[in-house]
């Protein structure tokens, strides 16, 4: 009913944040509140499910830079570097030292230093993606 449609918008407003070492839940706007600079995003899972939520991140606020990608498989990473570096534009900040490919890429991008991670991997692999992240 309404309630669901209700709470299902704030849960798209929540977000897990890391900031010196500890991780929480906080909304996206307490987030932008508590430090003006850019927030920086990580990506796990570069395929079009993972390069579609990067795009709706974007637009949806201008304080975010992309920082760092990383796939299971690296013409995936390739792939999805090559059409978020041309959508993007300056706000695709990811390097070849914060691209990450292989069975542990979601854990080095968690560690390469972002504020906030999407998880777009396959959803076999979101419970292990998640405990990595909090």
């Amino acid at each position: 009913g309404r309630d669901a449609v209700d709470r299902l918008g704030e849960v798209e407003q929540v977000l897990v944040a890391r900031r010196g070492g500890r991780t929480r839940l906080v909304r996206i706007d307490d987030a932008r509140a508590q430090d003006a600079a850019t927030l920086r995003l990580g990506l796990i899972g570069s395929g079009r499910r993972g390069v579609g939520a990067v795009k709706d991140c974007m637009a949806a606020n201008q304080g975010v830079d992309l920082v760092a990608i990383g796939d299971l498989f690296p013409d995936m990473v390739e792939s999805g570097s090559a059409k978020l570096k041309d959508m993007l534009g300056d706000k695709y900040k990811v390097t070849p030292e914060t691209t990450f490919s292989g069975w542990d890429n979601f854990q080095k991008v968690i560690e390469a230093g972002v504020d906030i991670v999407i998880l777009a991997a396959p959803p076999g692999f979101r419970p292990q993606h998640f405990e990595a992240a909090v």
